[in-house]
């Protein structure tokens, strides 16, 4: 994998400019040397202002040798010299006429100092593209279309920054950590010209966010330090916090941890939102691989002392939700008993809110399943039998179990279910359940099954069957020659693109028809990730651009920026696995 620290690569650069000039054309190689025996003899007017005239007039020279290098390097290497001198300038002749003008960023001419910083950025970016696409093509290729599709979204939406910070946190990933820097220090600026406060602070939490993923754990700090908004400072830092977990800084992660519950407990929250937010780092921790960490974390949730017993969480809806975010968090770091009885607490805190379940009853069931304790959500569902969601429990439940690879258990769940239509959808869940378990056989024959169920009744096939007949075909193809695999996804993508035409063909299609075309794309740009994995870059670009075409089309503004995103980061993380892979 491709080094993450901007220092390291910044070293790669030096010598790869020192290298150049073995390659330069004659006009680049007299830059280089001119200005490397100006430098060695060094001659200066003893004048303060002459002497600052000298060097000024050598950094123009640079500058403009710049403009018609023959290669990026030495571009580069010309404007760092200019850069150099300049510096000079202000160090050694403060007192010349030129170093006040410097310092203050007057225009000086046609000369502007402050632009000189950016094109050295910019050559700084061009000369590690270049030598990162010499050596891997093809990653380079889908990061440049993952930020083209970012660039679809309109640039003020939120979900855009989102997508940006995914795109630039791939491009550390792989190595491209000055691009990043680059790109995230900008996002930050455009973030801090926000004029609405509480936009502005949700900018700033999702770029440091992007930096922590990413593991540029300096940056994510810088830019949190300006988040003035207690809910998403206390985010941020959470994300810092496993940042730091995973790179095995754990002073550092529980310096973090500590701010933020600080921030989670002194703020003006519920007591359910401190719950969840503590819970919440916890989980993270525990996603990170550190469950030390995370179990201190719910200790000091338990000290504060903000979960009530099950009966008193009765008085408020949302304690079900609440517990059953801790209890995902015990279970994440291996503490089942304690992550069952959570659960249990949080279906019966429900049902004496509501003695018929209701919403609260639904999703604390749902968390069951989720954690894992599945005969204890059939158990706790019986009260919604007989309801339309009886079936859409027993069909998460059935999902869960066919994902932990209980294939037998989740097709018998399925057979509970009464309702054909829910039971065909319940079929189809399952079979992409199984294929993304890794059980082909058993993912054909559901899909299969769900297939002529459907057919038998007539039923108007929806983005569950799509998409679950997509993850089938996926991970038949990932275990089949390149060939084979070729045909199956070609096939597959064929299958996607008639069932989209079909659905703008239906003008009396609901805002159900529109949700299928969300999911349509994202299959396709599923299947675009599958034919670059089985290295056909051409055939999965043209894949993604019908994806980024169907998410196009979608009325929904909001629907379309999300997928959009989606589509820009199933091709950003298509770039980082191809570079793992190699």
């Amino acid at each position: 994998m491709a080094t993450t620290t901007a220092c390291r690569w910044r070293m790669l650069v030096s010598l790869a400019v020192a290298l150049s000039a073995v390659s330069m054309p004659i006009g680049d190689r007299w830059s280089a040397g001119w200005i490397a025996g100006a430098h060695a003899q060094d001659e200066l007017p003893s004048d303060t202002n002459e002497a600052a005239n000298v060097l000024f007039v050598r950094a123009l020279q640079a500058i403009a040798e710049a403009d018609t290098a023959g290669t990026v390097a030495a571009r580069l290497a010309l404007l760092q010299q200019a850069q150099t001198d300049l510096d000079r300038i202000v160090r050694d002749y403060p007192e010349a006429d030129l170093a006040v003008q410097i310092i203050s960023q007057q225009r000086i001419g046609a000369f502007y100092p402050g632009e000189l910083g950016d094109r050295i950025s910019a050559a700084e970016i061009a000369v590690e593209e270049e030598y990162f696409c010499r050596d891997h093509p093809d990653p380079c290729v889908f990061l440049a279309d993952a930020m083209a599709t970012v660039r679809l979204i309109p640039e003020d939406s939120h979900t855009s920054v989102q997508a940006l910070g995914d795109v630039i946190a791939a491009q550390a990933m792989v190595g491209l950590t000055v691009a990043a820097e680059h790109a995230f220090a900008d996002a930050a600026r455009r973030a801090l010209e926000i004029a609405d406060n509480q936009e502005r602070q949700r900018w700033l939490a999702t770029i440091s966010m992007a930096q922590a993923a990413a593991g540029m754990i300096s940056g994510a700090q810088t830019t949190a330090a300006g988040i003035k908004d207690d809910g998403y400072h206390s985010t941020a830092l959470r994300h810092i916090a496993s940042a730091l977990a995973r790179a095995d800084r754990m002073a550092e992660a529980r310096t973090a941890i500590d701010a933020a519950v600080a921030t989670i407990l002194n703020a003006p929250y519920s007591d359910t939102s401190r719950i969840e937010m503590l819970a919440g780092i916890a989980l993270d921790l525990a996603i990170a691989g550190s469950n030390e960490l995370a179990r201190e974390t719910l200790a000091r949730l338990f000290e504060a002392d903000l979960l009530p017993p099950a009966a008193d969480a009765a008085l408020y809806e949302v304690y079900p939700r609440a517990f059953t975010r801790v209890a995902s968090a015990l279970a994440a770091i291996g503490s089942m008993d304690e992550a069952r009885q959570t659960s249990a607490d949080a279906v019966a805190a429900a049902y004496q809110f509501d003695p018929n379940g209701g919403i609260p009853g639904f999703f604390a069931i749902v968390g069951q399943a989720e954690n894992g304790f599945y005969d204890d959500a059939l158990a706790a569902a019986a009260v919604f039998r007989g309801e339309d969601a009886y079936g859409n429990i027993l069909t998460t439940v059935a999902t869960h179990q066919a994902g932990s690879g209980e294939a037998d258990r989740a097709l018998a769940t399925v057979s509970t279910i009464s309702d054909d239509f829910v039971r065909t959808e319940a079929l189809w869940y399952v079979a992409g359940a199984l294929a993304d378990a890794g059980l082909v056989a058993a993912a054909l024959q559901t899909a299969a099954d769900a297939e002529a169920m459907s057919n038998a009744n007539g039923y108007r096939w929806t983005w569950t069957g799509v998409q679950a007949l997509t993850d089938v075909e996926l991970a038949v193809a990932a275990a089949a020659s390149a060939e084979e695999a070729d045909r199956i996804l070609a096939n597959a993508e064929d299958r996607v693109a008639a069932h989209r035409e079909e659905l703008r063909q239906d003008t009396a299609r609901s805002t159900y028809g529109i949700e299928d075309d969300q999911y349509l794309a994202r299959a396709l740009a599923d299947i675009a990730a599958a034919r670059a994995t089985a290295g056909s870059t051409a055939s999965a670009r043209r894949t993604f651009a019908a994806a980024t075409a169907a998410a196009r089309d979608i009325d929904s503004e909001s629907l379309r920026a999300d997928t959009l995103a989606d589509i820009a980061d199933v091709q950003a993380q298509v770039a980082v696995s191809m570079l793992e892979i190699q």
